[in-house]
């Protein structure tokens, strides 16, 4: 998961193919989510458990 700045845009298949030149195909990701910001807790920390629920709901993984 990433938090895109304000103003950028980018596409799933630039990301491959980037990731693609660095890494093999067994490490290349399966499922892309942009976020403009995380959920957090108050002390600022990204909420893990709530982005994988978000990211099970959103392709019904389970």
């Amino acid at each position: 998961m990433s938090i895109l700045g304000e103003g950028i845009t980018v596409i799933e298949e630039e990301i491959v193919r980037d990731c693609g030149d660095k890494l093999p195909d067994s490490h290349l990701p399966w499922y892309m989510k942009f976020f403009r910001n995380f959920p957090v807790t108050p002390l600022g920390k990204a909420q893990k458990p709530k982005m994988h629920e978000m990211s099970i709901k959103k392709w019904r993984l389970e």
